[in-house]
């Protein structure tokens, strides 16, 4: 068993925008293990049940340190969700994570909204399945198409697939289906896995666009630049944060936003998208104080939020990216 190990973590690499995570499905296709809990005991894994959009798990930070030792720069950045996530963290909060990659301190980071994104199960493009059977030998996961508020694959601008209309099969988690479909076909019923082609507004791909943009490369904004917007759009940029008048703009921008929401897109980007019952149809992590405080005691909240509520502020998402990046 020992050996066994050894083989397949001297066989492991990242191929082209693959998933840090997904290459525990890749390796398990190619190694001789009976199951998948073995692949994932073999490359020191903790946790058999690996999920597509996990924005800070141990187990990435222990991905991160294999393919550093063999000569990969961040791994859990350029393969992972690291640059899609620290613009959204505070200082403290970056020097846990800073602690946690280099093996100091275990990961303790919750991320709010993360359990009521859409499409947590795994994604693919048809035309990117055919360029890597032709290019690698075989399908793999692509981390960009695994992006929350992403529905298209960037670079063929088709509908990602991974939901069957058939049986509604999807592969929550990676040992259900371990590597994408090389014909695309339910794995369990046998039906076409067609691509997304629902709801999609110009917003949406600003949103998009924009997720992609974070999640490719490193840029230079921070939370407190990023709530300031936020809070300038509030009217309340230098104000005390608990006084009256503060609260009342707060609540009223909040109600400007829920009043000129698009229902379908929340239903789009959210399981909770029918909001807290309460006359709202904002869900409550579209209403949390971390994305126009970056003093708040609450837990990191979720990018896409950040995105969603940076939007409704008026600034041009794209435009904020190219100039910070």
């Amino acid at each position: 068993r020992e050996g066994a190990a050894e083989m397949i973590l001297h066989r492991l690499e990242l191929l082209p925008g693959e998933h840090l995570g997904a290459v525990a499905g890749r390796m398990h296709v190619l190694s001789i293990h009976g199951t998948f809990t073995a692949t994932v005991k073999a490359l020191g894994l903790g946790s058999p049940p690996i999920r597509p959009q996990r924005l800070s798990h141990a187990d990435d930070m222990a991905l991160d340190a294999i393919f550093r030792a063999k000569g990969i720069a961040q791994p859990w950045q350029t393969h992972g969700y690291g640059h899609y996530l620290t613009p959204f963290l505070s200082l403290p909060e970056q020097g846990m994570l800073m602690s946690a990659l280099a093996g100091h301190t275990p990961l303790r980071l919750r991320v709010t909204g993360q359990n009521n994104v859409q499409h947590r199960y795994w994604r693919w493009c048809t035309d990117c399945i055919a360029e890597d059977q032709d290019t690698q030998g075989m399908p793999y996961y692509h981390r960009d198409h695994q992006l929350p508020g992403a529905f298209h694959c960037h670079r063929h601008q088709r509908g990602l697939s991974g939901r069957c209309v058939g049986c509604g099969f999807v592969a929550m988690v990676l040992s259900e289906l371990p590597i994408p479909p090389y014909d695309n076909l339910c794995p369990h019923c046998g039906h076409w896995m067609g691509g997304y082609d629902g709801h999609f507004t110009e917003r949406m791909r600003e949103i998009e666009l924009a997720s992609l943009a974070l999640v490719q490369s490193g840029c230079s904004l921070t939370l407190s630049t990023l709530t300031g917007y936020v809070r300038e759009a509030m009217g309340i940029s230098g104000e005390a944060m608990r006084t009256v008048k503060s609260i009342k703009a707060i609540n009223a921008w909040f109600q400007q936003m829920d009043a000129q929401c698009d229902p379908q897109a929340l239903t789009a980007y959210f399981t909770n998208s029918e909001g807290d019952g309460q006359g709202w149809q904002l869900p409550p992590q579209l209403r949390n104080a971390r994305g126009y405080h970056e003093q708040s005691a609450r837990d990191p909240l979720h990018p896409l939020v950040h995105l969603l509520m940076l939007q409704h502020a008026g600034v041009d998402l794209m435009g904020l990216l190219r100039s910070e990046g």
